[in-house]
């Protein structure tokens, strides 16, 4: 019985090795701060990442790095709010393409396209050096030019978009994405203020664009 169940282990992975499909990408787009320090800032990003489809096709597991800017608040006025964050954030999440469970995507045009539409959420971390404005006799916990790495938590939601012959799984294809990046830490725009009102960690926004292959 422990010969066959093993067996069994060995063919179903055999299987979802066989039917595994690699993906290789890279995006570049918008950050937009959400943290302590307003007026809210957008900036540029960019990035590379990574795609391991295995058997079922509704599920895959992505890695991907990003480097870029954050900041927000009055740079002119050195006794305003103001930072600049120079980040680099390396995630790891797993994607889920509900309407890959509904029916064979070869089976229809439409559902085709549409299936490359999708939710992720996973774990990430985030390298920060951050400059900011010192102002004096400010109610603030922290404050200062921080320099750090701190967990990040992604939700993104996206579409990919083949440019390849319809039906088929291989190939060129164009991706966008909305990823919130909920911080686990309220350092990252160097800040902290002594509020009850500020009872929120930092957080920031992505647009991206990308073009990735499959294999």
């Amino acid at each position: 019985m422990i010969k066959q169940s093993l067996l069994a282990m060995a063919l179903l992975a055999a299987c979802t090795t066989a039917q595994a499909q690699f993906t290789v990408g890279a995006q570049y787009g918008l950050t937009f701060s959400r943290t302590d320090v307003t007026p809210n800032g957008t900036n540029n990003h960019y990035g590379v990442y990574g795609e391991w489809q295995s058997g079922f096709r509704f599920l895959s597991l992505a890695i991907s790095w990003n480097a870029g800017t954050l900041s927000g608040g009055n740079k002119e006025t050195a006794n305003d709010l103001y930072y600049s964050n120079k980040y680099n954030q390396g995630d790891l999440q797993l994607k889920v393409y509900p309407l890959r469970t509904f029916g064979k995507s070869d089976s229809s045009r439409v559902l085709y396209y549409l299936s490359g539409i999708y939710a992720a959420g996973g774990f990430g971390l985030m390298g920060s050096t951050t400059t900011i404005h010192e102002i004096p006799n400010g109610n603030f916990r922290y404050q200062g030019n921080y320099s750090g790495v701190n967990s990040v938590i992604p939700v993104s939601f996206g579409i990919e978009i083949p440019l390849r012959k319809a039906f088929q799984q291989k190939g060129l294809s164009l991706n966008f994405k909305y990823q919130i990046n909920y911080c686990m830490s309220d350092k990252i725009d160097g800040y902290d203020p002594d509020l009850t009102s500020n009872k929120n960690k930092d957080v920031y926004n992505m647009a991206t664009f990308g073009l990735s292959y499959s294999f």
